[in-house]
């Protein structure tokens, strides 16, 4: 009887997937149509288990958790060009989150059309936005400031973006600059230096994460270039390490993207020096020493990348009783997704398998429905195929839902 109760609500979910798949949206002859790109049958079947694990979690055990998730399945959807499947499940977020996720449909539609659809989905944000509180208010505010930014709406992007708070300041510009052709370069960097110089640290990052945006912008030339790289050392200079890689991280793809390779492996090893100067927990590490790998592949230093995603495989087993239990998965998931990157399948596989068995040891159904959902969005994103061993343990932690959340 319990087993059955505990199915319920994801058997709920499928049927709401199902049924929305055959109906669709109402029609509106008059709005333009909505397409979602090609996907592989496993990525759409993923994309639908991701979100019916989200929606297993019962909205009163722990509404935010359920909503986030929602959330998180429905922007991998937006990344994978599927606004239909969002348009079909976003109205079962039941807090201030589905105004974020209208703004990024809004945003999705103003970058790739149809523009009409834009309206109609700014305006929900809005309304939404109207009853939330305190950040998370500012956050659907940015986010449709954002949208007016790049339609070049500049006044009505002020008008959402006045008054936030200080960690989503700055957003807009960033957006802005990231659109632009460095053509104000000079007001720019007065602008980030008045910003850079508050003791802020929410300010602190957007502005360096602007100024990495605006690096890659103006990369063509180098006497501009350089004034960057200059600033941005400056304004890592006390922020968190995390901070500090993620940066020089972002510069390194840009440089790759531009055909510098040398830069780019420059700016790993510094990036790497950071890293092993620092002392982290395991969970923190293991994500960044993969993700760093993964740039080395990238420019070439094959052996030492495998190398260090082998390590943190390691780390990962010899750390494991201390790494929390909401971390593991994701650990490990990273480790799995670095090994993808590099072309190994089997490792990558290996290590799936490994952490959807993680994610379905825990004795709490919510987090055992975040961690599968996680891993769902994680292959569908990265267009791995599960092999019959990985489709069934995701099958099996799937119906194994249930109490206690």
């Amino acid at each position: 009887m319990v087993k059955q109760m505990a199915l319920l609500p994801i058997l709920a979910a499928l049927l709401l997937i199902a049924v929305g798949a055959q109906t669709g949206e109402p029609d509106q002859p008059k709005r333009g149509a909505v397409v979602d790109r090609p996907l592989t049958a496993a990525q759409g079947e993923l994309l639908e288990l991701a979100f019916a694990a989200a929606s297993a979690i019962p909205p009163e055990a722990d509404l935010p958790d359920r909503c986030k998730a929602q959330e998180a399945v429905l922007a991998t959807c937006l990344r994978l060009h599927q606004p239909g499947r969002v348009l079909k499940d976003i109205e079962q977020i039941q807090d201030w989150r589905k105004g974020a996720a209208h703004a990024d449909l809004a945003m999705y539609f103003a970058r790739h059309g149809p523009a009409d659809r834009v309206q109609d989905h700014l305006d929900e944000a809005a309304k939404i936005a109207a009853t939330a509180d305190d950040w998370r208010r500012d956050r659907i505010h940015v986010k449709i400031a954002q949208v007016h930014a790049l339609l070049g709406q500049t006044e009505k992007a002020a008008q959402f973006e006045a008054g936030v708070e200080q960690s989503e300041q700055g957003k807009v510009i960033r957006l802005s600059v990231q659109h632009g052709d460095g053509g104000d370069f000079d007001a720019q960097i007065a602008d980030m230096d008045r910003a850079g110089s508050k003791e802020s640290f929410d300010v602190r990052r957007n502005v360096l994460r602007t100024a990495v945006t605006l690096h890659d912008v103006v990369y063509s030339n180098a006497e501009r270039r350089q004034i960057l790289e200059k600033r941005i050392r400056s304004w890592m200079e006390g922020m968190p390490p995390f901070i500090q890689i993620e940066q020089l991280m972002a510069m390194a793809r840009s440089a790759r993207e531009h055909g510098d390779q040398a830069f780019a492996r420059e700016l790993i090893g510094e990036a790497q020096a950071i890293r092993r100067q620092s002392r982290w927990m395991a969970e923190d590490e293991i994500p960044i020493m993969v993700r760093l790998a993964a740039d080395e592949f990238r420019v070439g230093d094959r052996d030492r990348a495998q190398a260090d995603v082998a390590a943190a495989l390691v780390m990962f087993d010899a750390e494991r009783e201390r790494i929390l239990s909401s971390k593991r998965t994701e650990a490990l998931l990273s480790i799995a997704e670095a090994y993808h990157a590099m072309g190994n399948r089997d490792q990558a596989m290996a290590v799936y398998r490994k952490a959807v068995a993680e994610g379905a040891g825990n004795p709490n159904g919510r987090p055992r429905a975040l961690d599968l959902s996680a891993l769902c969005r994680s292959l569908a994103q990265n267009a791995v195929e599960p092999d019959a061993e990985l489709w069934r343990g995701i099958r099996e932690a799937l119906n194994g839902l249930g109490p206690p959340w």
